[in-house]
């Protein structure tokens, strides 16, 4: 019963969706494209076969957020379930951080008009890889408020600074007429790689480490290193 009223409440979401959606006029370029009829015919292949370099980076650039907060929210209750930890503080914790990460996206998206989308990513990239040893040692001590500064630092801060500015720039990645496909090819394969493959890669790792953080978080740094070396730094 509680997970039919889920479901029924989410169409309220659905309803303000489509009522924003039809306020919303088409921006000048793709009015144009459609008035022209100048529309691709193969969209898919046009991105994959004339924009390849767009599409690694951009995808590259996608699982590394996908894949922060896959481990952030999912994967950090199974270790902490491993280590015996209080599953209240975690949970709790998340949910305070993951609320101010609502009002931290629009700010960051903000800053990312003032400074450009590259700069906030890169900081909120290099925020997390520096702060995830840190974050497994506070958590580890099974305290409220080391918990909520960690949870804060790597979630409202770190994952916002990466997540907001994909909206603005994923389109400005590609031509307006193929813009569409592009910004799905990066947003869903990414999204698979980053929450999917490397979810499970995450997974294994707290495994072989018997889930200690001082093993288990200096490799989930290494493997986050590895992804970051594939940043887009081919895009402007």
């Amino acid at each position: 019963m509680g997970l039919a009223r889920t479901f029924l409440l989410s169409a309220v979401l659905v309803i303000v969706g489509l009522f924003i959606r039809l306020r919303i006029d088409e921006s000048p370029v793709f009015a144009a494209i459609r008035a022209t009829k100048a529309a691709e015919s193969r969209p898919l292949k046009e991105v994959i076969r004339g924009n390849p370099k767009l599409v690694i980076n951009g995808v590259a650039a996608k699982l590394i957020e996908a894949c922060v907060f896959a481990l952030f929210t999912v994967i950090i209750l199974a270790w902490g379930k491993a280590n015996n930890l209080d599953a209240g503080i975690l949970m709790n914790s998340m949910i305070v951080a993951v609320i101010l990460e609502v009002f931290a996206i629009p700010l960051m998206g903000a800053l990312s008009d003032k400074i450009g989308r590259k700069p906030v990513y890169m900081m909120g990239a290099l925020l997390i890889l520096i702060s995830i040893v840190p974050f497994f040692y506070a958590l580890s001590q099974n305290s409220y408020w080391l918990t909520q500064i960690a949870m804060i630092v790597a979630l409202t801060l770190g994952h916002s600074m990466c997540y907001a500015p994909q909206a603005s720039w994923f389109p400005e990645l590609f031509p307006t007429h193929i813009r569409c496909s592009g910004i799905a090819v990066i947003w869903q394969v990414g999204s698979l790689i980053g929450s999917g493959v490397l979810g499970l890669v995450a997974v294994k790792i707290l495994q072989a480490t018997d889930g200690h953080f001082r093993y288990g978080s200096w490799r989930c740094m290494l493997r986050y290193w590895g992804d970051f070396r594939c940043r887009p730094a081919a895009i402007a």
